[in-house]
């Protein structure tokens, strides 16, 4: 996942918890006028964080930590917004703070899975699977906790550990699609196909959404290609497209818009940022590039474009 995807949509995770925090205690204190003022700042810290605005972003967050100071996103909203401004190191002093003020063990758990991510931006990957560790050493039973490791570790290369952790997570949760979606897809970078199917056999009985589908046959679709199957790919590929034809049209179109596959340092769009890492991107181009014509997505020049963009002959 792209850095810049990462901080935009945690920024999104952050104001939808101020709002709710808004409701709680503007609730509390039966006062509609202060959850109306509040879920203004919120909303309006993130628009001008969008925009690029930084100051007047940061403006509107120390308003409202004044409003509510019990409500730590705010703290975490202000990490981001250093980060944004290029003061690394007070971005990781407030994440700090977060995480030595916090109110419970959950509380200091989810302080440590901020500051991870905002370490994993910064390129501190060893701090960052510091903290990873800690939030699983202090709630071992939150299987949230090995799925956000295990997306760290894949990013990192390291397969075989996120596959433990997958696993791990469905030990705590046996009906998570995500945890047998996501070991699919590290046994296939591990060669294991016949296990990678297995998996994504059982995430399709699970999956509800016409988006999952699509996004795990897509990476279905990856997985027969990469055991030898292009047959296999495009018939899951055309699979994705029946569960939902946006979602492979939209892909289609970012994959023959993005720059070169050698300037990408990670997938960037939110089509993409959930299901392709950077090594399978050749690999998904050339499977479209090859379906192209069969599911009407692309026109034959773009679709030749994304052949040679591929690499792949």
């Amino acid at each position: 996942m792209n850095k810049k995807m990462l901080i935009r949509l945690g920024v999104i995770a952050i104001v939808l918890v101020g709002i709710f925090a808004a409701i709680v205690y503007g609730t509390y204190y039966h006062d509609v006028r202060f959850y109306t003022k509040y879920g203004e700042l919120t909303r309006d810290a993130n628009r001008f964080f969008q925009d690029g605005e930084y100051e007047n972003s940061m403006a509107c967050v120390e308003e409202a930590i004044e409003m509510l100071p019990q409500d730590i996103s705010n703290y975490h909203m202000k990490a981001y917004i250093y980060y944004e401004m290029g003061d690394e190191q007070a971005a990781k002093e407030q994440a700090t703070w977060t995480v030595e003020n916090s109110s419970n063990s959950m509380s200091k758990c989810e302080n440590l899975l901020f500051r991870a991510g905002l370490y994993s931006e910064m390129g501190l990957e060893e701090l960052a699977m510091a903290d990873y560790d800690a939030a699983i050493e202090l709630v071992p039973d939150y299987p949230d906790l090995y799925s956000s490791r295990a997306s760290a570790l894949s990013l990192n290369g390291n397969y075989e550990a996120a596959v433990a952790d997958y696993a791990k997570m469905l030990e705590l949760n046996p009906n998570s699609a995500i945890a047998y979606w996501n070991r699919g897809c590290g046994y296939y970078k591990l060669g294991e196909f016949e296990l990678a199917e297995k998996d994504f056999t059982s995430a399709k009985e699970v999956v509800r959404s016409a988006g999952e589908m699509a996004g795990l046959h897509t990476d279905w679709a990856i997985c027969e290609y990469r055991s030898g199957d292009l047959e296999g790919a495009k018939e899951k590929l055309a699979q994705a497209y029946e569960y939902y034809p946006e979602f492979v049209t939209h892909m289609a179109d970012y994959l023959v818009k993005m720059p070169p596959l050698e300037e990408i340092q990670g997938p960037i769009s939110p089509v993409m940022q959930l299901i392709v890492e950077p090594v399978d991107l050749p690999i998904i181009c050339y499977i479209v590039s090859t379906c192209a014509a069969e599911l009407e997505v692309l026109s034959a020049e773009d679709a030749a474009i994304l052949a040679a963009k591929s690499g792949i002959n």
